[in-house]
């Protein structure tokens, strides 16, 4: 949602090639405001600092006034991760994948979270949703790959690690190792 700021700054940077930067001080600074504004949430403040109990707390609160907000449950979700509860991350997921169906990274993270829990048929479904959506996503065409290796599917795993040698080196060597440690 704040994809915006990317021309906005572009524009600023332009317009500071043209005129001095004491006459752009102000655009400058209400952009800056609106910046600090758009990522000022407090469960994000806490989940990136490591808090994620109360990350929860909050994210959870956050979902009690906006229930149909898939951002809030995203990052629910990211903190049920991060904090070891698969079982609420997936739940989490879940809703994301409900309320905005087009979100290959919600779909990516239930894989993982499949994955970890070692429910691989899960995993394949979901990575390979999240494949669908977004055909250039290499960290679910990775993470597919792996599980791939993971229950020796090595046919499957090869054809993915072609995909991602053309796009992304270093997913593809990660799934080359586990490829061989396979065979």
């Amino acid at each position: 949602h704040l994809l915006w700021m990317l021309p906005a700054s572009f524009v600023l940077g332009m317009v500071s090639l043209i005129f001095p930067l004491n006459l752009i001080w102000i655009p400058a600074s209400v952009y800056g405001s609106l910046w600090y504004v758009g990522i000022r949430d407090p469960g994000r403040v806490f989940y990136l600092a490591g808090d994620y109990a109360k990350a929860i707390e909050l994210f959870e609160q956050s979902i009690l006034s906006k229930p149909n907000s898939a951002e809030a449950r995203f990052y629910l979700g990211l903190a049920y991760d991060k904090a070891g509860n698969k079982t609420k991350a997936i739940e989490s997921y879940k809703e994301v994948v409900r309320l905005k169906p087009s979100s290959s990274e919600a779909f990516c993270n239930l894989g993982m979270c499949y994955k970890d829990l070692g429910n691989f048929e899960m995993a394949i479904d979901s990575f390979k949703e999240a494949v669908s959506i977004n055909p250039a996503y290499d960290r679910a065409r990775g993470n597919l790959g792996l599980v791939y290796a993971e229950i020796s599917d090595i046919a499957n795993a090869l054809k993915e690690y072609e995909i991602l040698k053309m796009s992304n080196k270093a997913y593809a060597a990660e799934l080359h190792k586990a490829i061989i440690a396979k065979n």
